[in-house]
């Protein structure tokens, strides 16, 4: 009777072992690389950095930073993504911001107030992978994200 129980307590030691294994293996960290077609033209953006918030309820906010336009002062852009800390699956983002300045003209878009479409793959203490599409338009100008993607591993972990 002792073997028996032995043998189902390495059983279950095994098996819990495996799932929670697999579960971290789920994970899916790229290199870092911030791309996407907006309005036609590819364009590649850099992370600027990330950022964790206590949320009333207990549960945390993750926030994500994106810039383009270091090159070139004339056309200015970011991103600002911010949803669940944590949570994957389509369609979880809370915010996501967009800014441009080009050449006197300024663009400050919600789309989440548009239609965006996005799948967040990893969300973990150590990287973030999503890929998403949208569209916004504020009356004067029309903005078309698609083929995004984010992959950010971060410089330390959470």
């Amino acid at each position: 009777m002792r073997n028996i129980k032995l043998n189902f307590l390495l059983l279950l030691l095994t098996v819990l072992t495996l799932s929670c294994s697999k579960e971290d293996n789920n994970d899916v960290c790229l290199e870092t690389n911030v791309s996407m077609v907006i309005n036609g033209e590819l364009q590649t953006f850099q992370t600027t950095g990330r950022g964790i918030d206590l949320n009333q309820d207990g549960g945390y906010t993750l926030r994500i930073w994106l810039s383009r336009g270091s090159s070139n002062p004339s056309l200015e852009q970011s991103i600002l993504i911010v949803l669940p800390y944590q949570k994957r699956g389509d369609n979880v983002l809370d915010n996501f911001m967009y800014n441009q300045y080009s050449i006197g003209t300024t663009f400050n878009g919600d789309f989440s107030n548009g239609t965006i479409e996005s799948k967040v793959i990893t969300n973990s203490n150590t990287c973030f992978y999503a890929t998403f599409s949208g569209t916004f338009n504020d009356g004067n100008q029309e903005f078309v994200i698609t083929d995004g993607k984010l992959s950010y591993q971060y410089e330390t972990p959470f």
